[in-house]
């Protein structure tokens, strides 16, 4: 299993394909003159997009797609939940809040009482009717 971390640049990544990066590093153009810098790294990246472009070319993507084998799952019923289960989910989240959201995490859990039995009805009259209201997705 990978572990998952930021990058020099900020991008995430797994620790297997930074070590790739890194391995690769020593191919990376080097100049003390900026504009040949820059123009090393434009034909660098320019020569790498090229090589990727025929290993693509020779992938053989027809094996992939010639798969036999078709899985489909339905689920056509549901049991209602109960008060307890709600009220569980809602004390096992983390206390975390972002700014954008709607409904404090804090607040649920504070509140979680008298709030699983509003939701209980909520999600039971969703599961039974297969609709969401648009209000209740942005929560």
């Amino acid at each position: 299993m990978y572990t998952h971390y930021q990058g020099p640049r900020g991008e995430v990544t797994s620790k297997g394909h930074y070590s790739q990066l890194q391995a690769t590093g020593a191919d990376l153009p080097q100049s003390n003159d900026n504009r040949e810098l820059a123009t090393k790294f434009a034909d660098y990246f320019d020569n790498k997009i090229e090589h990727i472009m025929k290993e693509l070319d020779n992938t053989n993507v027809s094996s992939a797609n010639n798969s036999s084998e078709t899985c489909v799952t339905s689920i056509n019923s549901f049991r209602p939940t109960t008060e307890d289960e709600v009220k569980n989910i809602i004390k096992s989240m983390p206390n975390k809040t972002c700014s954008l959201d709607a409904f404090p995490t804090w607040v649920a859990l504070q509140y979680a009482d008298l709030l699983s039995p509003a939701l209980t009805h909520l999600i039971n009259c969703s599961l039974e009717s297969g609709e969401m209201s648009i209000l209740l997705r942005e929560l």
